[in-house]
């Protein structure tokens, strides 16, 4: 039998070339790139077009969106947080601020309705634009999925029938909620990255921000609150949940705060609606044509 001799070989003599695929190459990466990029424009655009082409000249479908104009009416002409319609002052609406305040911005630029119906509608239509980018940052940088996922999924959100009805033949509240609930979202991750790092109170009060801001919106958001701060304390940041339960507090403390319980003068008159007095009932359901031809406005 032949002797086999040992042979000391160097530890490079058997390590394989490295070889470069098509798929982790520069190039590669770089043409995906492109074609994202290129994707997400033509969603952009075919975003607009739909919005564009499903805009109408109807509010007060829901009755809701006619107490948001309502609302935001008020605010902007300094009245106060109250029912400008009721021959009551101060009559205290049940519904959160923050999409009023919204809209009162609207009314402070182009005050004549229904000549600013497309601005006011525009606040929900420009929401849920953001609502489908704060999608697609969330799921490719805080849940890892592949980026032609997270811009399906941000697609999906953006252009949702649902919300597209509400964005464009309504004043309803439901576009501005989910873009909140979204930078709620990534608020609270961004906090749980920092983890105790050195500005991890301001990512603290940021997530405490995003949160209470959701919440005054819609009331239902003060589960996303509890949720956060569950969260904030499974991940063992009990700094950042002390910051953030007091910032939250603070804050969505505006609902019910003293701004919230009085009226800055409000008055009948001029700013009286042509429904019911009654605070209980809602505006009636007002098209764009009918406001015009009345001659009249809120």
């Amino acid at each position: 039998m032949a002797k086999h001799r040992n042979v000391k070989q160097h530890p490079t003599d058997h390590v394989e070339p490295q070889i470069e695929t098509e798929s982790n190459s520069p190039k590669a990466t770089s043409k995906f790139n492109l074609w994202l990029t290129i994707t997400a424009t033509v969603t952009v655009a075919l975003f607009f077009v739909i919005y564009v082409m499903r805009l109408d000249k109807v509010v007060g479908m829901f009755q809701d969106d006619a107490w948001y104009a309502l609302l935001g009416k008020a605010l902007a002409t300094g009245q106060g947080y109250t029912l400008i319609n009721s021959p009551t002052q101060g009559i205290l609406p049940l519904y959160p601020p923050a999409f009023p305040f919204l809209l009162s911005l609207v009314f402070r630029i182009a005050p004549q309705f229904p000549n600013n119906l497309w601005l006011l509608k525009s606040v929900s239509i420009v929401a849920m634009l953001l609502a489908g980018a704060a999608c697609y940052y969330y799921f490719a940088r805080y849940r890892n999925l592949p980026k032609y996922l997270a811009l399906t999924i941000g697609a999906v959100v953006a252009i949702n029938p649902g919300l597209v009805f509400l964005a464009t033949s309504s004043l309803m509240s439901e576009c501005a909620f989910t873009l909140a609930q979204m930078a709620a979202l990534v608020a609270v991750e961004r906090c749980v990255a920092e983890r105790d790092g050195r500005r991890f109170w301001l990512f603290a009060m940021l997530a405490a921000a995003a949160t209470s801001w959701a919440f005054l919106t819609r009331s239902m958001a003060a589960g996303l609150i509890l949720a956060a701060l569950v969260y904030l304390l499974k991940e063992r940041l009990f700094k950042s949940a002390v910051v953030f339960a007091v910032a939250a507090a603070v804050v969505a403390a505006g609902r019910w705060g003293p701004g919230a319980n009085t009226g800055s003068g409000a008055t009948n008159g001029a700013g009286q609606s042509r429904t019911s007095c009654s605070s209980h009932h809602s505006p009636a359901r007002l098209t764009a044509h009918t406001a015009s031809a009345h001659g009249t406005g809120l």
